[in-house]
């Protein structure tokens, strides 16, 4: 594109309308400018067209009892972008991560946010949100399941009177048993033994020395 522009001026803007450009696409370009005496040439200059930030994937990993943590896969395609995940007990959510930064850069970033306090057993929502100047990217609905608490396959006081219990919990997991007597106090006894399909042994050799015990099972 060519401008022609007064002789008598000392400076005289020069602007250029650019159409059927790619978004997230550098581009460079210079000013020209030629008269009777010669051509001068500026500097090299670039720009990056950006476009609203992009998902390429999200899951959930390390999910025990009560934790979980969301991964995703974003691209802020030029734009300084923020990114956080939406979660919750129902397909409504209710509940964010908080945001992380991302750039403004046309590489994908890894995003984490780890999720603690969840019930065992139940259903949780998630999708990833990504959102820069340009517009906003939300992730598919998705969802996991926690690990469901331990179920009691069998308990029994043996003949020497020490405690046994046998419970069924998740295979990759480890157990803890607790104690107490009064049902407020609890006492760390130590972990389970696994076994084949997720079942679990303990035996409380120290039951002889109370009268009556309660025990319970933590897992992490």
């Amino acid at each position: 594109m060519l401008a022609n522009f007064c002789t008598n001026a000392a400076y005289a803007p020069i602007s250029a309308t650019l159409t059927g450009l790619t978004s997230v696409t550098v581009y460079y370009w210079r000013l020209v400018a030629t008269n009777s005496v010669g051509v001068t040439t500026s500097a090299d200059q670039s720009f990056l067209l950006p476009e609203a930030p992009l998902i390429l994937w999200q899951t959930a990993t390390n999910i025990t009892a009560s934790k979980a943590t969301l991964t995703a896969l974003v691209n802020p395609r030029g734009a300084a972008t923020l990114a956080f995940f939406e979660w919750g007990l129902t397909p409504g959510y209710g509940n964010t991560t908080a945001g992380t930064n991302i750039g403004s850069g046309t590489n994908t970033v890894l995003v984490n946010a780890a999720l603690a306090n969840l019930p065992a057993g139940r259903i949780c929502y998630y999708r990833m949100v990504a959102f820069n100047g340009v517009g906003s990217a939300f992730g598919a609905a998705a969802f996991f399941q926690t690990v469901p608490p331990p179920r009691f396959a069998d308990f029994a006081t043996q003949p020497d009177g020490a405690f046994q219990m046998q419970f069924t919990g998740a295979s990759n997991l480890a157990y803890e048993v607790q104690a107490s007597t009064n049902l407020i106090n609890w006492t760390v006894l130590g972990n389970a033994a696994s076994s084949t399909n997720g079942l679990y042994l303990y035996l409380d050799s120290d039951a002889t020395n109370y009268s009556f015990r309660f025990y319970r099972v933590s897992s992490p």
